[in-house]
């Protein structure tokens, strides 16, 4: 009888918390929205939800468009979430959605936002779409020759600018860290003097922290910094030493400036140094450098990044060479293009890169990288990917891109290959972003008019968040 009756207990309060559960589903109600004290297309949403595993903001413009958070865990009865995203001087109607474990979510009573102006100083972009995803974003390092502000930026396929930085120093490599930070190197100005760097932002734009080369180097190089899986840092320093260039027509008491590798630990600690000083002879330096400079701008490294096999890819562009280094032994393991080129190129008529920026290594072992062919009579850019065989030391052209009305980038671009295959090229110095197909179709631009401006690089994510 008593285990019957315990029974009968279980049973009545079982009922009764399913009638209670029935009639309180999922709800969701909208607490504050206020804009963020960083960006004018960004804001701060607090939201108090319940009956519900997670929760998600959606923020709609009138023409449908909209902007969504990733699904959220809560904390205890509520959730604050970032918009991000967002375009200027827009309005918003703003719902966030519980969303139970089983079942449909259930959207709050929807909240007006209208974001404010983007800050003055930022550049205009005009961008042509020919069918990609409007939600599509890319990141823009901006350099404004002569102007009194510069931008790290992020702009959706029309061309309206949904995250910004801006600095009053030029801004060269801006990408996207592997742990959704972002990074940003400025070049330190001359008058008054200021040291070069590079800040790490988290998603919302906060200031995190400063990357610098350690003191051995004067300068920290600002053309890349990688911030590697674990938290490791691949980051260069430039440096000024006694060189003797009499070989190739220069003096032999110049000064020549050339970069050192490092990759530091999350506590700035030194795990890895490679000096250009050390492993590259002064002789190497593109005939067409102006040896009369002083210091001459010897290696003028643009790019590091680390390859599948762990070792470390560094792209000299005074050198016209891109050179893949050990990490264990600081060991050259090979040389593409320049003098004492590791590879011969078979097939490619301009045999070679010149005066190239951002080499990257594919997921199938080829180079892709942005060819700005300062050194040739006929100067055109281009983007080229080469097929390395490493038992002929050949190699070959798998694809290239340069546009349809010849164009040349005297400094600055990228190349960047897609998911869906298409490539992004930044045309640096012309301010000119285009995705191309295989086959060569320009199927999105953008690019801007403003007047000595300059896109250091482009770059492709999927998503703010």
């Amino acid at each position: 009888m008593a285990n019957g009756a315990r029974r009968a207990r279980i049973r009545a309060a079982l009922l009764i918390f399913a009638a209670a559960s029935a009639g309180c589903g999922p709800s969701a109600e909208i607490a504050s929205l206020t804009p963020s004290e960083v960006m004018s297309v960004s804001a701060w949403l607090t939201a108090s939800v319940t009956g519900a595993m997670s929760a998600r903001a959606i923020a709609t413009e009138p023409d449908g468009r909209a902007v969504r958070t990733p699904d959220l865990p809560l904390l205890g009865d509520g959730v604050t979430v970032a918009l991000l995203g967002l375009a200027p001087d827009t309005d918003y109607q703003v719902v966030v959605e519980a969303v139970p474990a089983s079942g449909e979510a259930v959207a709050s009573k929807p909240m007006a936002f209208h974001t404010g102006s983007l800050p003055s100083g930022l550049p205009v972009l005009t961008a042509q779409n020919g069918g990609i995803d409007r939600g599509a974003l890319t990141l823009l390092g901006v350099v404004n020759v002569g102007g009194a502000s510069h931008a790290a930026m992020i702009a959706d396929a029309d061309g309206r600018v949904v995250w910004y930085h801006v600095t009053d120093r030029p801004v060269t490599d801006f990408q996207r860290q592997p742990d959704g930070t972002y990074t940003a190197c400025e070049i330190g100005p001359v008058t008054p003097p200021a040291p070069e760097r590079c800040d790490q932002f988290d998603r919302e734009g906060r200031l995190l922290r400063i990357w610098t080369a350690p003191p051995e180097s004067p300068a920290t190089d600002t053309h890349e910094l990688r911030i590697l899986d674990g938290g490791d840092a691949l980051l260069m320093g430039s440096q000024a030493h006694p060189a003797d260039f009499s070989a190739v027509g220069g003096s032999a008491s110049a000064q020549a400036m050339g970069q050192v590798v490092y990759r530091l630990g999350p506590g700035g600690e030194q795990r890895f140094r490679w000096s250009a000083f050390d492993h590259l002879a002064f002789d190497d330096v593109d005939p067409a450098v102006l040896l009369s400079q002083d210091p001459v701008d010897w290696t003028h490294a643009d790019a590091v990044s680390q390859t599948a096999d762990g070792n470390y890819l560094v792209t000299f562009r005074n050198l016209s060479q891109v050179v893949k280094i050990d990490a264990a032994t600081g060991a050259i393991l090979w040389r593409l293009g320049g003098r004492r080129s590791s590879f011969t190129f078979p097939d490619d008529p301009l045999v070679g890169p010149s005066f190239q920026h951002g080499a990257r290594e594919l997921p199938d072992g080829h180079i892709l990288l942005f060819d700005n062919g300062n050194g040739r009579p006929t100067r055109q850019s281009r983007a080229v990917e080469y097929a390395l065989d490493l038992q002929r030391m050949e190699a070959r052209v798998a694809w290239q891109y340069a546009p349809a009305a010849p164009a040349w980038a005297a400094d600055f671009g990228f190349a960047q290959r897609l998911p869906n295959g298409n490539t992004l090229v930044s045309l640096g110095s012309l301010a000119r972003v285009e995705e191309v197909t295989p086959a060569g179709q320009v199927v999105w631009s953008v690019e801007s008019p403003n007047a000595g401006l300059g896109i250091y690089r482009a770059i492709r994510i999927d998503t703010l968040y």
